[in-house]
């Protein structure tokens, strides 16, 4: 069991650390606190979350029997915590565009907020129906969450992927490429990651 627990998280604690050292190099930083700089922050804030949440996982995977659904409550937190990380990605991505220094008026706040809870309601639609599976943790393997509510995210996240490199070409000559070389590498190592775990099943 312990062997399986580290297993599945290892490579989460490693990347909390690392992300944990990047948001203190952040903060530390003298910036300018505009629209661009805030939704980025978010972004790191949302990714420490997803992380803490993977080294959480595997304690109430193993944990859970068939009556309790603490596992199956918090698997969805996490999934949905996914969903909340693409979409505040998509709202960095439309800052990047419209530049730090553009003037967010009240009522095109208002708007994106209005966005932002539409969006987020949609997720809880989709996966609050949706079952999820357990596997693994015998032997040294990882716990592997599964299942319907897996699937929806995997389809979201591809089509998520397809609209925001849409949205990237046809806004490219607005995006400066040090900006933007960082989200194509971002967009190959995440595409890369969801498609091993397809494939894998991991």
């Amino acid at each position: 069991m312990i062997s399986s627990y580290f297993a599945s998280v290892g490579l989460s604690v490693v990347g909390f650390v690392f992300m944990m050292i990047i948001l203190i190099m952040f903060l530390l930083k003298k910036k300018t606190w505009g629209f661009q700089t805030r939704t980025f922050l978010c972004l790191m804030i949302i990714s420490l979350v997803m992380l803490g949440l993977e080294i959480l996982l595997p304690m109430f995977i193993s944990a859970k029997d068939v009556t309790d659904m603490t596992a199956v409550i918090f698997s969805k937190i996490y999934l949905w915590s996914m969903l909340l990380f693409e979409e505040i990605f998509m709202f960095y991505s439309y800052a990047l565009v419209m530049g730090d220094k553009f003037e967010f008026t009240k009522k095109l706040k208002f708007i994106l907020f209005g966005v932002f809870i539409a969006f987020n309601i949609i997720d809880a639609l989709i996966l609050i129906p949706l079952d999820v599976t357990f596997t693994g943790g015998f032997r040294g393997s990882p716990f592997v969450v599964d299942g319907n509510a897996v699937f929806a995210i995997n389809i979201f996240s591809l089509l998520f992927g397809i609209g925001i490199m849409i949205y990237w070409r046809k806004n490219k000559e607005k995006i400066s490429y040090i900006n933007l070389s960082p989200l194509y590498f971002l967009f190959f190592v995440y595409t890369v990651a969801l498609l091993l775990q397809v494939i894998f099943a991991y």
